[in-house]
Order: structure tokens, then C-alpha cells, then sequence
């Protein structure tokens, strides 16, 4: 469950460990999005903002969240992935979820 390292605040979690590993193994790119929950508020707020009560999925706030830290990513790395795509660029604001 996410919500265990977001409230202990570790980037470095198990499940994130392990992939970076098979990643670096299997020379394949490895992108966590750990820091993106965490640089958003404070644990509970990161969690009742961006997750889906009692589940560990994302809700639509989660979901833009990761949108906006891919796109970020994908633009630091010279792909431009919506430019190339041809979609036109709106970037809008993560939507604020109520508790």
C-alpha cells in the first residue's frame, strides 16, 4: 500500500528499490514518481488528496498528478511528447479533490 512510504516520506520504498534494480539490470529507464506525491503536501494531505479513500489507487487528482510529473520528465529529456504528438498544449492545474 502507497500510502505506507508516502506517510514515512521514503522515495527509496521497496517496490521502488526493486524496479529501479530490474531496470538498471535490464538497461531499461527507470522514473519514480515518489517525489511528485511527496514535494505535494504532507503525508495525509498527499493521501487524502491524490488517492482514493481506503484504496491505493489514484483518484483523478492522483491521476493528473502524473500527467503533469511525466510530461515534466518527457520535456527534461528533449522528447516533447505532446508537441510531437501534434495534441494541442493546455496545461492545466491538478484538480483539488475534497476530503
Amino acid at each position: 500500500f502507497p500510502s505506507h512510504d508516502i506517510q514515512e516520506g521514503r522515495e527509496d520504498s521497496l517496490a521502488a528499490t526493486f524496479w529501479r534494480d530490474w531496470c538498471r539490470q535490464h538497461g531499461v529507464g527507470f522514473f519514480s514518481l515518489f517525489p511528485a506525491f511527496l514535494r505535494s503536501g504532507s503525508p495525509d494531505e498527499v493521501i487524502s488528496r491524490y488517492y482514493i479513500p481506503g484504496d491505493t489507487h489514484w483518484n483523478a487528482a492522483g491521476h493528473a498528478l502524473v500527467a503533469q510529473a511525466l510530461l515534466r520528465a518527457s520535456d527534461e529529456l528533449g522528447w516533447n511528447l505532446l508537441q510531437k504528438s501534434g495534441m494541442p498544449i493546455h496545461p492545466q492545474p491538478v484538480p483539488k479533490t475534497s476530503p
